[in-house]
C-alpha cells in the first residue's frame, strides 16, 4: 500500500477502509473531547495540537488514497478535493486493464486490454518477389482461376 503516493491507482476496499479508520478515529476524538470537556471546539492546546498534527497526516494519507481511486476510474485526481463526488465516484468499479494513470491493481500483471485488438488481421498477405517489389496480394478462401 502505497499511502503517501499521488500516483497510480487504488482499490475501492483501500480507499473505503481508509475513510471508516479517519471517521471512526474522528469520531472517537471529537466523542471523547465533548465528553470531557463539554464540547469538542473547548479542548485544550496541550490536546489540540497533537490531535491536529496527527487527523493532518491521516487527511493527507486519504487523500492521496482518493487522487489514486479517481486514478483508477480514469478520472483526473482533482476530483478528489471534491468531497460528495469523490466518495460517490469511489463506489464505482475501476477501469478493467492498464489505463493511463498505469496498470489494474486487481491484476497488476495484466499487459493488455480484455480484448487486444489485432493489427492487419483482415488485410490480404503482401507478397515480395526476389526483387524486393510487391506481388499482387494474395486471395485467401477464393478459389477462382485468373486472379
Amino acid at each position: 500500500m502505497k499511502i503517501f503516493s499521488f500516483s497510480g491507482r487504488a482499490r475501492r476496499s483501500e480507499t473505503l477502509t481508509l475513510l471508516f479508520i479517519y471517521a471512526i478515529l474522528n469520531g472517537i476524538y471529537r466523542g471523547a473531547a465533548a465528553f470531557i470537556w463539554g464540547d469538542a471546539t473547548r479542548t485544550p492546546d496541550i490536546v489540540a495540537l497533537p490531535a491536529i498534527i496527527v487527523f493532518f497526516f491521516l487527511y493527507i494519507i486519504l487523500l492521496a488514497s482518493l487522487v489514486r481511486r479517481m486514478h483508477d476510474i480514469n478520472k483526473s485526481g482533482w476530483f478528489a478535493i471534491i468531497p460528495f463526488v469523490s466518495f460517490i465516484l469511489s463506489l464505482f468499479p475501476g477501469t478493467p486493464g492498464p489505463n493511463r494513470f498505469g496498470p489494474d491493481p486487481r491484476n497488476p500483471e495484466a499487459k493488455e486490454s480484455q480484448h487486444p485488438v489485432q493489427v492487419n488481421q483482415h488485410l490480404p498477405q503482401q507478397r515480395v518477389s526476389q526483387h524486393g517489389t510487391p506481388k499482387r496480394p494474395v486471395q485467401q478462401g477464393r478459389n477462382i482461376p485468373g486472379l
